[in-house]
């Protein structure tokens, strides 16, 4: 990524443009989980329209154009940025047989419980038998062919490869293949609760605790379970995370239902992924070799493993030419 929008190039019907707001807006949802917050993409985009859907009365040397509907242009260019990026990825979810979407509260409510009718339940394209490296740096690495030796600070595993040394953020990998196993659970039916041996009482905020017990029921397909307490709420059971995460991650979760009337639904199940998939990540802590090789094998498997939900990247690659020059070997 870039740190301006210095690489994106847009053209309407030949005419290049700037992108306005709406667009920004569209481009930036594209790469959420592929690039960090404050890195831009680069982006060639050409956009045919026909000449009633644009706005005639612009200069032709001007840089701003306006479409007569902009929400449709909007949804077709993410329908084409997203297809664009999947392909990119690798396999994806497809769904089998014709489905007709739902409209206005249905598909509100579709969206948010995840809950699909059967004629769209989605089955899992054939895979890759050996995933390949699709990002900038990591040239044609393949995942399953490296070898752990160690770890760096018991955050990073190091790894080597015909190319030299790899070193993958265990935390943002872990993030990933969570985020990925989420999707596909949601996908199937709803995320899996783990029941607590013991109930846990937390404490959140007046506004945050009503927010949660108002969303008891659709928040049990994502694996939550508990109940009020007064001052408190008792969680009965959680979908996969860490404990000690539990406060924070309600507070997030809680913070992204305070946003249903401001953003779509589809936003808020991203949110609400990337904060499940952040919660139950590994942190910094000592790992067998035998759980890094299960960590980089469940990386390989996923459909973009190279950066975090986040968009933070997983895996860096230190060529061993660079390597031999730093001690004068070449």
């Amino acid at each position: 990524g870039r740190e301006s929008r210095a690489c994106i190039f847009i053209s309407v019907n030949g005419r290049p443009i700037r992108p306005d707001r709406h667009l920004s807006a569209i481009l930036s949802e594209a790469y959420q989980t592929l690039l960090p917050h404050d890195r831009y993409p680069i982006i060639a985009l050409h956009i045919e329209a026909p000449a009633w859907a644009v706005d005639v009365a612009g200069q032709p040397g001007k840089t701003r154009v306006r479409f007569r509907d902009p929400a449709l242009v909007g949804r077709q260019v993410g329908i084409a940025l997203h297809a664009a990026l999947l392909d990119a990825a690798g396999p994806r979810w497809q769904r089998r047989g014709p489905s007709t979407p739902a409209t206005g509260a249905a598909a509100r409510r579709d969206a948010w419980s995840f809950e699909r009718p059967e004629s769209e339940q989605a089955t899992p394209a054939p895979a890759d038998d050996e995933p390949q490296a699709r990002a900038a740096g990591a040239g044609a690495l393949n995942l399953t062919l490296l070898r752990p030796i160690g770890q760096l600070h018991q955050r990073y595993i190091m790894a080597e490869s015909y190319t030299g040394l790899v070193l993958i953020d265990q935390q943002a990998a872990d993030a990933r293949i969570r985020y990925e196993q989420i999707r596909a659970q949601l996908l199937a039916g709803g995320v899996p609760g783990v029941a607590l041996g013991m109930a846990r009482d937390v404490v959140v905020p007046p506004a945050a605790h009503a927010l949660l017990l108002a969303h008891a029921e659709p928040l049990s397909h994502w694996g939550f379970s508990f109940e009020d307490c007064g001052q408190s709420l008792r969680v009965l059971a959680t979908p996969r995370l860490r404990l000690d995460r539990l406060g924070a991650t309600l507070l997030d979760v809680a913070d992204h239902l305070s946003q249903r009337a401001l953003r779509a639904p589809e936003e808020i199940q991203e949110a609400l992924v990337t904060t499940l998939a952040a919660a139950s990540a590994i942190g910094e802590e000592p790992l067998r070799p035998e759980q890094m090789r299960a960590l980089l094998d469940q990386l390989a498997r996923c459909k973009q493993p190279w950066t975090c939900p986040r968009g933070r990247p997983v895996v860096r690659v230190e060529r061993i030419q660079r390597i031999e020059a730093l001690f004068d070997h070449l």
